[in-house]
């Protein structure tokens, strides 16, 4: 059975779609991020710097994100190994059309839940990158980039230059990388690389109120 796929729709306040729709107002492309899942339920269990989550200048409206089963659990064992979790190995799914300006597919998950190695990500090239475990950063134009990130090694299926459609599989979720546990990382950003660009906020727009909550559950509808 095939799993379901990550993916809500989002725009960047403002965002006009195409024929000069405005679906939530301010500037920017219209985006859809497909970052939870296409219908179900999620949390996000680290969100904007205002909450309390991500202070790192590119991803202060940073989404890290656990799609849930249908009874809103996490899990489906006893939280002990990767497989445990309900999003684990889940498609993620291309947010909008865009050009991959960065991707890799070399880091390894991390072992279990609640444990990083972080001399494993050391020692790979580009460690700094390989926080972001197996990573895949898309150009929408008007100078706004997606980031996703932790996903499963060996699932990446885009490289560099490549050109992706809204809705298309980039690759599963993991653990790879700086994480804690399985979920997905997405972020908007101003500039193709990570840790040098000022954070964009972006707003999902088949999520009621547009900006899931820290800590709440939410619905992609």
């Amino acid at each position: 059975m095939a799993k379901r796929g990550l993916g809500v729709s989002c725009a960047r306040p403002g965002a006009q779609g195409p024929g000069g729709a405005r679906p939530i107002g301010g500037r920017g492309i219209l985006l859809r991020p497909q970052a939870p899942q296409d219908r179900g339920e999620f949390t996000v269990v680290n969100g904007y710097v205002t909450e309390g989550g991500h202070t790192e200048r590119s991803q202060q409206f940073a989404y890290d994100i656990v799609a849930l089963g249908p009874r809103l659990e996490m899990l489906k064992g006893d939280g002990t190994t990767n497989e445990d979790f309900v999003c684990w190995g889940r498609e993620v799914l291309a947010p909008a059309n865009g050009v991959v300006v960065y991707a890799r597919n070399d880091v390894p998950n991390q072992a279990r839940p609640g444990a990083v190695d972080r001399k494993l990500l050391q020692a790979l090239p580009d460690p700094i990158w390989a926080a972001g475990g197996n990573c895949i950063v898309l150009d929408h134009g008007n100078d706004e980039y997606s980031y996703l990130g932790h996903l499963q090694q060996g699932s990446v299926q885009v490289g560099k230059g490549d050109h992706v459609r809204q809705g298309q599989l980039l690759g599963r979720l993991g653990s790879s990388g700086n994480a804690q546990g399985p979920h997905l990382h997405y972020h908007l950003m101003a500039g193709s690389v990570i840790y040098r660009s000022d954070g964009l906020p972006s707003r999902f727009i088949n999520v009621p109120d547009g900006i899931p909550r820290q800590g709440h559950f939410s619905e992609a509808k």
